[in-house]
């Protein structure tokens, strides 16, 4: 009798005294769940040495790629919406983004292009959109259709 004494006189206290009660936990509002998740996508390098990241900080999309903890890039992904990132090799990222643009001529006013953006991250590499520097194609990619990788003739 003693030991259910001790074990229900806790709980009939709370109940007897409302301001000691827990309260029913509040929800958030409804503009909090606008800025879920805070971490948009992650990438492994294919030597596991490196994280490439693309993550929300106070409304502003940054992307961050870390090696061995320490920050190779950490950057404003600017205006354009980011879709995928993903490492071509160890050293370079590719960052997807897309952007809405306007078209005349087209059946739409408005058509939502998308771009791979290069990241070198060794120093002394050029960045840039993928096939920027052939004028004869359109600097814009469409799908995801693989990497290759092409060793270096000897």
């Amino acid at each position: 009798m003693k030991m259910l004494l001790r074990s229900v006189l806790p709980s009939a206290l709370l109940v007897l005294d409302p301001a000691h009660a827990m309260a029913a936990p509040e929800a958030p509002p409804l503009d909090a769940y606008g800025e879920l998740p805070r971490i948009e996508d992650v990438a492994i390098s294919p030597d596991g040495q490196s994280i490439a990241t693309v993550a929300q900080d106070e409304g502003d999309r940054r992307v961050i790629v870390m090696k061995d903890g320490k920050p190779l890039l950490n950057g404003s992904s600017g205006k354009t919406k980011v879709r995928a990132i993903e490492w071509a090799d160890s050293d370079t990222v590719l960052l997807t983004n897309s952007s809405t643009v306007s078209l005349f001529g087209f059946a739409a006013a408005k058509y939502e292009l998308s771009g791979t953006i290069i990241l070198p991250m060794k120093p002394g590499n050029e960045s840039g959109l993928v096939f920027a520097k052939n004028q004869a194609i359109a600097k814009t990619t469409r799908g995801r259709y693989g990497i290759r990788n092409i060793a270096a003739a000897p």
